[in-house]
């Protein structure tokens, strides 16, 4: 008796699909080759002190995706963020997935594909929306949200009837990944609008995500804002999408969701718990707090600060035991290159405004200052947040508390790439070991003995 089709298998198939049919097989085949002739091979080693610092630089985990150095930053399959900044979200997906550019036509059919999934965005959605409190954290609900859309997870239908062949996890997790942008698109919107705008627009003819137009075009419209220049608000979302999407899979929020997925939960419950990752203030809330500290800069100078203010504002805060938001970084030692690409489009849309020229001035002069204050300082260079938050209120998003939102609508992108392929090599479930205080007694000192 022929079993019923499975539900990723009653979806309808498109180019990338099922080009990630072709391919998914050969890196198969790569990844397990290099495994079986160097199965034992060290790629690095845990120290006392990467044991107590979260791990960083300790080689643990497959990323498809992208990779972060110290003197480079960000690389998506080899290529720096130069060659990246004149893509689409879409164009993004493209690459993330296969390693190469899309075409124009290839993109423009993932656009499309989008927005006929869009049009699938559950009912239910909208009474929860509408009753969850206006004065929540927009990211609190947007993390609520993604995970009740997990009751439409077509990974989670197949892998509960019992005939999921673990080869097919992908092609699942795929479609569920696809069905996932769009809505989390309308989504971040919704509570947008559920927050700071209009309580009466939260219905669903007010969020219609339209195939014709890109991810960053839809995002612009549905957020339903509406003084500012819409084409400026288009380009610096469409930027801030590209540059956030992804930053090595050890960071915070895309190993949360990789480690999650790796339980086999599906892809809405990762994200939902890789945006509560997000949301702390060492990660995805660094954007917020570098917005209020331009702005305290402003205030207390009168206007744009000079090199003088900047280098005594910086003193204060170091004997205070402060931190500059906005600048550092757990792995680059040079200026994050995220940020050099605001620059460039800050010159473009924002150059006569008061929090980008201040932003300016702290690039500028802040690394002198902060070397001088602490001499042993690792990375005294800005970070992509200090450049993402003055775009975005530039742009017309004033509401800093949503800036985490859409970092984390973008870093879904990434998230979703990611954890993909990880079930595509049929990666397991991630535990690594941990030492007690007795064990470390153990082991160090009887190594001195």
């Amino acid at each position: 008796m022929t079993r019923p089709k499975l539900a990723f298998e009653r979806q309808k198939r498109f180019w990338l699909y099922e080009e990630m049919e072709r391919r998914v097989p050969r890196v198969r085949r790569e990844l397990s080759a290099m495994l079986a002739e160097h199965k034992d091979a060290v790629l690095g080693t845990a120290t006392l002190n990467s044991l107590l610092g979260g791990g960083r630089g300790v080689p643990l985990l497959w990323e498809w995706t992208t990779n972060v150095t110290a003197t480079v930053g960000m690389r998506v399959h080899g290529r720096g963020i130069r060659g990246l900044t004149r893509l689409s979200p879409e164009d993004m997906l493209g690459l993330a997935y296969l390693g190469e550019y899309p075409t124009k036509d290839e993109s423009l059919a993932i656009q499309t594909e989008l927005g006929r999934r869009a049009k699938a965005y559950p009912e239910h959605m909208w009474e929860t929306i509408r009753a969850l409190p206006r004065d929540m954290h927009p990211m609190r609900k947007f993390s609520m949200l993604l995970g009740q859309l997990a009751h439409e997870s077509i990974f989670g239908k197949d892998y509960n009837s019992g005939n999921l062949n673990k080869l097919d996890y992908w092609k699942a997790y795929f479609h569920d990944s696809m069905n996932l942008i769009p809505w989390a698109t309308v989504t971040a919107a919704a509570v947008f609008v559920s927050c700071y705008g209009n309580a009466d627009l939260l219905e669903p003819e007010n969020f219609v995500y339209d195939g014709k137009k890109g991810m960053a075009a839809n995002l612009a419209n549905l957020l339903h804002i509406s003084d500012g220049d819409h084409e400026k608000l288009t380009a610096i979302l469409g930027l801030f999408l590209i540059l956030h999407f992804s930053h090595g899979g050890g960071n915070a929020s895309q190993h949360t969701a990789k480690l999650v997925s790796s339980t086999l939960t599906d892809i809405f419950g990762s994200v939902s718990a890789g945006m509560l990752a997000l949301f702390g203030p060492l990660h995805g809330r660094a954007n917020s707090d570098s917005l209020k500290m331009i702005k305290k800069f402003i205030e207390k100078c009168g206007g744009i600060p000079n090199q003088a203010q900047i280098a005594s504002f910086i003193k204060d805060l170091v004997k205070k035991g402060q931190v500059l938001s906005g600048f550092g970084h757990a792995v680059l030692r040079v200026t994050d290159t995220r940020f050099l690409a605001q620059i460039e489009i800050g010159g473009k849309y924002c150059r006569d405004s008061e929090l980008y020229q201040t932003a300016i001035a702290l690039y500028e002069y802040a690394p002198e200052a902060l070397r001088k204050e602490k001499p042993n300082i690792q990375n005294p260079y800005p970070n992509v947040d200090l450049g993402s938050c003055t775009l975005l209120y530039d742009a017309g998003i004033e509401e800093s508390d949503f800036f985490v939102v859409l970092f984390g609508l973008s870093r879904i992108l990434g998230m979703s790439t990611s954890a993909t392929m990880d079930r595509a090599m049929c990666l397991g479930i991630e535990r690594p070991g941990a030492r007690t205080m007795s064990q470390l007694h153990e082991e160090l000192y009887r190594a001195q003995a």
